[in-house]
């Protein structure tokens, strides 16, 4: 089965991240948006800082999300 689900982002992705059935995008506007696999935008979530990397951890049953950000602007 093929899917053609496309994501169109408001800005630039600097990191993605699959956790489970959800994609973690960081958007160059100082976001984090949430979607499952059929394109539909869970949520998101902005930061007062700009996304420098975005990393999936898995501890066990426990996976978060992890974000490093830049203070200086």
């Amino acid at each position: 089965m093929e899917s053609n689900n496309v994501i169109d982002l408001e800005a630039k992705a600097c990191g993605i991240v699959k956790l489970d059935r959800t994609l973690y995008v960081a958007s160059m506007d100082r976001t984090i948006h949430a979607y499952n696999f059929r394109g539909i935008k869970v949520f998101s979530l902005p930061v007062k800082a700009n996304i420098v990397c975005l990393e999936g951890l898995e501890f066990g049953k426990s996976k978060q999300v992890k974000v490093s950000s830049n203070k200086f602007q």
